[in-house]
């Protein structure tokens, strides 16, 4: 029996644990010693673990009534092994612009998260991955595609496809909205409209018309005076449009 202790580096996943040999001889010739033996536990502490290893384990003998019996677990090792996998965002990457008076209103990528395996020093420097690029330009209706991961060299994917999958849905902008703020007069002065970042939130709707909060984006120190609401139409959009290697 394997009694783990194992701690994993921020961002690493253990994959799988193999003990070998997963039986182990015991050498007593007296058969009341043989039959009060309950369990062999191999007591395992690793922290902080973000790379393939082995470990050597020591074993203790435990008979029924929970005690270890010494004589027997002297000797008695095995092997451990671990193996892990990092845990990485996935970033997609586009090239080109909406049409004009056309906005982004949401954006899905699937899977959001991907496992990579490979050497610890690789891994260790890799904070997520890539998609081909994906050409967004002058796009006016909602946008699907099949997308490629550019897996870092060394590295591997555990279990998942090369391929991901890209929802982008856009919408017509609507006329200007005026918003009034309140704060130091400093601190209003430095809020630059690039900055607001207006969006809705439109996951999980139906078809149809909705009203919808706007969220804006503001320092702390600074507040929004009013709550508005905008309209927004969403549409189902059945064309797919998948990315080929050239």
């Amino acid at each position: 029996e394997l009694k783990p202790n194992i701690t994993m580096k921020p961002g690493y996943v253990l994959l799988k644990t193999t003990v070998t040999p997963d039986t182990l001889p015991i050498y007593n010739m007296e058969e009341s010693v043989i039959d009060s033996i309950d369990k062999i536990v191999a007591s395992l502490d690793v922290k902080n673990l973000d790379r393939d290893t082995i470990k050597e384990v020591k074993c203790a003998v435990y008979s029924k009534d929970g005690k270890e019996i010494r004589d027997l677990s002297d000797g008695l090792k095995v092997n451990v092994k671990l193996e892990v996998a990092k845990e990485v965002p996935v970033y997609l990457v586009t090239r080109g612009k909406l049409a004009d008076d056309y906005i982004e209103t949401l954006r899905v990528i699937d899977p959001v998260k991907v496992l990579l395996t490979g050497p610890a020093d690789i891994l260790g420097n890799i904070e997520e991955i890539k998609t081909e690029q994906v050409d967004i330009d002058k796009i006016t209706s909602n946008f699907t595609a099949s997308v490629q991961l550019i897996v870092p060299e060394g590295a591997e994917l555990y279990n998942k496809p090369k391929n991901i999958t890209v929802n982008i849905n856009v919408g017509i902008k609507t006329e200007k909205l005026t918003v009034q703020i309140k704060g130091r007069q400093s601190d209003v002065n430095a809020v630059k409209k690039e900055s607001m970042k207006p969006a809705v939130d439109v996951s999980g709707l139906k078809e149809g018309i909705h009203k919808l909060p706007l969220s804006i984006i503001l320092p702390s120190q600074v507040k929004l005076m009013q709550q508005h609401e905008v309209e927004v139409a969403i549409t189902k959009n059945m064309e797919t449009v998948t990315t080929q290697e050239p």
